[in-house]
C-alpha cells in the first residue's frame, strides 16, 4: 500500500496552488508551489503537513481576514448538512487531504484573530476536518473557543458537530478535558460530567451524528 505521506506531495501542492489562483488570480502560484515542494521529499506525513502550512505565508494576503476568505473561496461546495461523507476533492474545489495544511495555516496566522479563524475552521472542517487546528485556539481563547464549541454542538453539519467533540479532545481517542477545567475552572464542553469524572473514564457525549 502507498505510504500515507504521499497523499501530500507534488500532485497535491499542484491542486492547491491551481485553486488558490482560481479564486484569487494574483496569487504567486509559482513561489507558492515552489517553496511547497522543496525538501517535501525527505519528510515524514505530519511534517509535510506543516512544512506545507508554511508556503502561503509569503503568497497569501499579510491581512488574515483576507488570507481566510480565499481559502474558503477554494473550497469545494460542503456536502449536505446530514451526509457523513465528506465532499470530493474536483476541479469545482478542495476537499480532502488539501485541507489539512489549510487548517494548520489558519491555527498558526489566525491565533491572534480567533473570531475569524474559527470561522474558516467551520468550513474547512466540512471538507476535511479541523480537528487538530482547533485545539490552539481552546489554549489560546477558551471563553472564545467554548462558546464556539457549544453553538457547533447544535450545527447543522454532522462534519461541525463532530469537531465539537473531537476537537475539544487534546489528543485523538483521549479525554483531556480534566485538565482545561481544572486550569480554568469550567465545564468542558466536550464532556458533560466533567467537574465529577476523571478524565480517563469520562467521554464526549455531544452529538456526532
Amino acid at each position: 500500500m502507498e505510504p500515507f505521506k504521499n497523499q501530500v506531495g507534488p500532485v497535491l501542492v499542484a491542486r492547491v496552488g491551481q485553486h488558490l489562483q482560481r479564486v484569487w488570480p494574483a496569487f504567486a502560484r509559482r513561489r507558492f508551489e515552489s517553496a511547497a515542494t522543496e525538501g517535501l521529499e525527505a519528510l515524514a506525513l505530519k511534517a509535510r503537513v506543516r512544512h506545507l502550512a508554511l508556503a502561503p505565508e509569503a503568497t497569501l494576503p499579510d491581512d488574515f481576514d483576507r488570507a481566510a476568505a480565499v481559502l474558503e473561496a477554494a473550497l469545494a461546495p460542503a456536502g449536505a448538512d446530514d451526509d457523513p461523507s465528506l465532499p470530493p476533492d474536483t476541479d469545482a474545489g478542495l476537499a480532502g487531504w488539501a485541507v489539512w495544511p489549510l487548517a494548520e495555516f489558519v491555527a498558526r496566522r489566525g491565533i491572534d484573530h480567533p473570531q475569524r479563524a474559527l470561522a474558516a475552521l467551520h468550513a474547512l472542517t466540512q471538507r476535511w476536518t479541523a480537528e487538530w487546528a482547533l485545539r490552539p485556539f481552546i489554549e489560546r481563547h477558551p471563553d472564545l473557543a467554548f462558546a464556539t464549541l457549544q453553538r457547533w454542538a447544535a450545527d447543522p453539519s454532522v462534519h461541525v458537530r463532530r469537531l465539537a467533540s473531537e476537537g475539544s479532545r487534546p489528543c485523538p481517542g483521549v479525554c483531556g478535558c480534566s485538565r482545561w477545567c481544572a486550569t480554568r475552572h469550567r465545564r468542558c464542553p466536550c464532556c458533560a460530567g466533567c467537574r465529577t469524572t476523571p478524565a480517563p473514564t469520562c467521554g464526549a457525549v455531544w452529538p456526532t451524528t
